[in-house]
């Protein structure tokens, strides 16, 4: 998306001279989840005319329906910091819509597949009220929140009307990875912002 100008330059000569396998190039984006960025970078670089007007629709639709998605989960991230708030409860939104918003400043651009929230463990029941009063459900296809509580460092749950994935995080990494992040400092080192018009 913001490609050196001699890079951009390159990218235009080899767009236009059809060297460029454009089924390698949409399959490394999809793995990637990079699609939403190809978008944006061969609007900006106008060279969507030199290229399969089947690429630039598929691009576009998939641009578009991430944006949808994506705005879906800023609605109910909002709603969801608003009763937070209400209540005391403390939580960071991590990775995928927040930095769409934060990072890229596009909430088209990073593919996210769900919402991701980290909460103090403490709070976990306070918090799943909390959630299942905006109409989120244990996911069905999971297994029961004891074993996740048990076991696992997040429940998932989900808004069936909607298809909205909700992840309850209490920690960053399985408290078997040698390596993983203390939750309670990262809460003890946080400071407020606001995202959404709500403060977190």
């Amino acid at each position: 998306v913001r490609l050196p100008e001699h890079l951009g330059e390159a990218l235009v000569r080899e767009t236009a001279s059809g060297a460029l396998n454009w089924n390698m190039v949409m399959a490394l984006a999809a793995r990637n989840r990079t699609v939403c960025f190809l978008h944006t970078a061969i609007k900006k670089l106008g060279v969507a005319e030199q290229l399969p007007p089947p690429l630039i629709a598929h691009l576009r639709q998939e641009y578009l329906h991430n944006y949808q998605r994506n705005l879906a989960f800023e609605a109910e991230v909002k709603q969801l910091l608003e009763l937070v708030n209400k209540a005391d409860l403390p939580l960071i939104v991590l990775r995928g819509v927040m930095r769409s918003d934060k990072v890229f400043g596009n909430p088209a651009l990073r593919s996210s597949n769900d919402i991701d929230i980290l909460i103090r463990r403490e709070d976990l029941t306070r918090v799943k009220e909390t959630v299942q009063g905006l109409g989120f459900i244990q996911d069905p296809r999971s297994l029961d929140d004891e074993f996740y509580e048990r076991h696992h460092l997040h429940l998932p749950y989900l808004k069936q009307e909607r298809l909205v994935l909700l992840e309850i995080h209490w920690s960053y990494d399985h408290k078997y990875t040698p390596f993983n992040v203390d939750t309670e400092a990262t809460f003890g080192a946080a400071r407020r912002g606001e995202y959404l018009g709500q403060q977190t």
